[in-house]
């Protein structure tokens, strides 16, 4: 039970949680005193976000016989789809009966399969679509050349308004191939060490350069390591989080990189979100918004949050999303820190708490 990478409870009928191993732990991010001696009610006062787990086992405690169900649950590293398994014992010491109940976690699975398969769609859309591209654009372009000068004022105006737009719209398509062909790219990372709080001072200057009108609060741990990762696609990442942000604000508002440190006895994170003033989550692309083509929005791919996931995948981490408290959507990345990025650190300035704004 101390070495299975299944998580393995057992709950007698009442609720009582008899014990849990460290799998279970791992699975649900909590400490172990949470699965040894406690009722099911105490462990959902303290972790929220474990009710749906317990809501399912919680209705199969009296069962006699097997049973399975798939459930998902949002936890602070994302979300994770968990296969849940139970079946029934006798307890040994009383008449009470007692369930045994193995979790897995399906989440890196399903994503890979659901991965795999929009990557060979994105691929094969990107083939039969960027074929024609170009004879179109061509030919538009030779009918201005041709018929130019050769038609009437009025006429030479329309000939000029709809060459342009098929041209404009040729371009539009392209920009789309181009976003279906990065998302079937297969992964190939360069490592480096990386220091996400310059990187995000400089996005900060970039953006804010350019969108005047939004104000860009950085707010950054100092503690925070650096870490291994590739840089060209973290700051992919980073742009296509900040670019959806300011598609969701109207006017003047602002958005908020933020960085955090997170340490364990056995593991470590380095944490950075992108918090806006735009209009929020749509409720119903909020289960499925990291998904291929998911959006509200009538512009774009669709594939900018995709791509986002893919990358986080790469890099062995988890992104969230959740409604900011301050308005508009928030979206949290967490990646590994390596060891030895944190004995680089560890030589660094410790203060606690950098914040800057740029208006």
């Amino acid at each position: 039970m101390e070495h299975i990478t299944s998580g393995v409870l057992t709950i007698d009928e009442t609720g009582f949680i008899k014990s849990g191993n460290p799998a279970a732990c791992l699975i649900f991010d909590i400490d172990g005193f949470f699965f040894t001696e406690l009722y099911i009610s105490d462990v959902v006062r303290q972790y929220p976000m474990m009710a749906p787990f317990f809501d399912a086992v919680e209705s199969h405690l009296n069962d006699d016989k097997e049973w399975q169900e798939e459930i998902v649950i949002y936890i602070q590293g994302g979300k994770k789809i968990l296969r849940v398994r139970g079946t029934i014992l006798l307890s040994q010491s009383d008449d009470r009966k007692e369930q045994v109940i193995v979790v897995d976690d399906l989440t890196e699975l399903i994503q890979a399969q659901k991965e795999s398969a929009w990557s060979e769609m994105a691929r094969r859309l990107a083939h039969e679509i960027k074929n024609p591209l170009t004879p179109i654009q061509l030919s538009a372009e030779r009918l201005h050349r041709k018929l130019s000068g050769e038609v009437s004022a009025d006429n030479q105006s329309m000939l000029d308004r709809y060459t342009h737009t098929i041209v404009q719209q040729v371009e539009a398509m392209k920009s789309m191939v181009n976003a279906f062909t990065e998302y079937a790219r297969p992964p190939s990372q360069k490592p480096q060490w990386v220091d996400v709080n310059a990187m995000l001072e400089e996005f900060a200057v970039l953006y804010h350069g350019d969108n005047t009108a939004i104000e860009i609060e950085l707010k950054l741990d100092k503690s925070l390591p650096v870490i291994e990762a590739d840089d060209v696609r973290l700051r992919q990442l980073l742009h296509n989080l900040i670019k959806n942000s300011l598609e969701t604000i109207d006017g003047e508002g602002w958005i908020a990189l933020k960085t955090k440190y997170i340490e364990k006895p056995d593991r470590s994170w380095v944490e950075f979100a992108v918090e806006d003033s735009g209009k929020g989550i749509a409720a119903e692309v909020a289960d499925n918004l990291f998904d291929p083509y998911v959006t509200t929005k009538t512009s774009g791919s669709g594939l900018g949050l995709a791509i986002v996931q893919k990358i986080v995948d790469e890099h062995g981490g988890s992104v969230r999303v959740e409604k900011s408290r301050r308005g508009g959507a928030k979206f949290t990345v967490r990646l590994p820190a390596a060891v030895a990025a944190n004995e680089v650190a560890a030589e660094a300035s410790v203060e606690p708490l950098k914040t800057r704004r740029m208006s």
